[in-house]
């Protein structure tokens, strides 16, 4: 049973195949309709069309989307809704991006840590699958920037919270009448439970991140995935003393693989997979991540040491 959030947002859960975990957008109903994010791509607009049926919505329904970030299985659903409505599309001006320009998007995020993970990988064929996977180019509506303020119906008013690490792009949205913040994967705790690293594109901004929230009143984290803590079990929501905790279990895990990559400044010229696993047996073992070869989405790992490691121009 899907716990209760607010009696004005619902939760909207579509299950992501490739990782086989839980993807969560939320519904905003305040006089208009808002999504916040709107899932990985399901192939035909039915499917997502068929979680807000429901709520007595379709698709020409939502007024609003605020995606948390530009990754796909935050985005896959805004086009299937411009199709059939004239929605708004938000996301930071650092994530515009992932929604305008996959060519230029995958050269700068995703081209540098396929050739390091596989030299003999075909980047023009990775290109095409990461356009394919992504679906259509779309322009973005508004592009957000830190604090500012979205009235998104008759009462409720979101604070744009910029939250880079994950993503440059990663944002909040903060309704403080209610102490609560929309998260997406902005903060991720110990990531998903099958042992992968939290993806963090800039450990550095990330850490600045979890520790600007530390400062914010919230009595509610509310993520899309469900994201474990040192001694919290998997959630995808975070409640009164829940949130201190993730959070600092969150900026815990990034200084302990900010250590690791550090300790490994003078192996950058090995073959990442080698490197990768290198750091992960330097994490302390009540962290429980795995080595690649026991993981479902090596890639997510892969990611997060590759940027600790060529990233920081400390290293």
């Amino acid at each position: 049973m899907v716990e209760k959030i607010h009696s004005q947002i619902y939760p909207l859960d579509i299950w992501l195949e490739p990782a086989h975990i839980t993807f969560r957008a939320y519904l905003i109903k305040d006089g208009k309709n808002t999504m916040i994010d709107t899932g990985p791509p399901l192939g035909s607009p039915e499917k997502l069309a068929a979680v807000l049926k429901p709520y007595d919505l379709a698709l020409k329904d939502v007024n609003f989307v605020l995606n948390t970030h530009g990754h796909f299985d935050h985005v896959g659903g805004n086009a299937f809704l411009k199709e059939s409505g004239n929605p708004q599309i938000m996301i930071h001006r650092e994530d515009a991006i992932f929604l305008e320009d996959h060519q230029s998007c995958f050269d700068r995020y995703f081209a540098p840590v396929t050739k390091a993970s596989n030299p003999q990988e075909d980047l023009a064929k990775a290109r095409e699958a990461f356009r394919q996977e992504m679906g259509p180019e779309l322009k973005v509506d508004r592009r957000l920037e830190d604090n500012d303020l979205l009235p998104i119906g008759d009462s409720i008013e979101l604070q744009v919270i910029h939250l880079p690490g994950h993503t440059l792009g990663s944002v909040g949205y903060y309704w403080e009448k209610e102490g609560m913040i929309f998260t997406g994967d902005s903060i991720c705790g110990l990531s998903s439970p099958d042992g992968s690293l939290p993806i963090i594109y800039d450990l550095e901004a990330y850490k600045q991140s979890v520790k600007r929230l530390k400062e914010i009143p919230l009595g509610m984290l509310i993520g899309c995935h469900p994201y474990r803590g040192m001694n919290l079990p998997p959630s995808i929501i975070k409640k009164g003393s829940e949130v201190k905790r993730f959070l600092e279990d969150s900026l815990e895990v990034a200084e302990r693989i900010t250590e690791a990559a550090a300790a490994l400044k003078n192996e950058r010229e090995k073959p990442l997979p080698e490197v990768v696993d290198k750091l992960i047996a330097k994490l302390p073992a009540n962290m429980d991540f795995k080595p690649l070869a026991q993981l479902m989405m090596p890639q997510f790992t892969l990611t997060t040491v590759y940027n600790a490691l060529y990233r920081n121009e400390d290293y």
